[in-house]
């Protein structure tokens, strides 16, 4: 019953150190992927003037990436660089897409960004994978647990934390004017 509970399901997992890494890694994962779903709508009408219209065309790319990365492309990518690999590109592309998020001058730029960071979702199913592998067949509840408590906890914080920093950083009294500023943070 003690281990029942999120962090109970996180201490257990603790003495693994593959799994607590990466179990930190999918925090600060989680806490940068929901800045997006906290500050978008926000950001791209602050920074390119969109609205609605603008605002859901850009979803709907994010949404066609999604389909072609998690449709097909992993599966052909992911096993042709292996795990660990496939793990480090994928986030080297999200930092990379984060990065063109927050800085790109002009509404036309966010799409490649998105791409870019799209294309760094190959690095989720290696993770999952890499963490059920070492979590071994008795502790799989445990580490879904620990990854449903930690994505729960994480869409709690982040659109506290990032509309916070929007807000600073994109308003009159902000000393950098920088409305970008949750995803350089992301």
């Amino acid at each position: 019953m003690a281990r029942a509970n999120p962090f109970g399901a996180l201490k257990a997992l603790a003495h693994l150190p593959m799994v607590a890494g990466l179990l930190f890694a999918v925090f600060l994962y989680q806490i940068a992927h929901d800045s997006l779903p906290a500050v978008w709508m926000f950001f791209t009408a602050q920074k390119f003037g969109w609205g609605p219209a603008e605002t859901g065309w850009s979803l709907t790319f994010v949404g066609v990436m999604t389909v072609i990365v998690m449709g097909g492309l992993t599966g052909w990518v992911v096993p042709r660089l292996g795990e660990r690999r496939a793990i480090v590109v994928g986030f080297l592309l999200m930092t990379v897409g984060f990065i063109a998020y927050a800085l790109v001058p002009l509404g036309w730029m966010i799409y490649p960004a998105i791409a870019i960071g799209s294309l760094g979702s190959i690095a989720n199913p290696a993770v999952q994978s890499g963490m059920s592998r070492q979590a071994g067949p008795s502790s799989q509840g445990e580490l879904q647990g620990a990854l449903a408590s930690i994505a729960s906890i994480a869409a709690v914080l982040s659109p506290i934390f990032m509309t916070q920093l929007f807000s600073h950083y994109a308003g009159g009294e902000a000393s950098i004017y920088l409305p970008g500023a949750p995803f350089l943070v992301a």
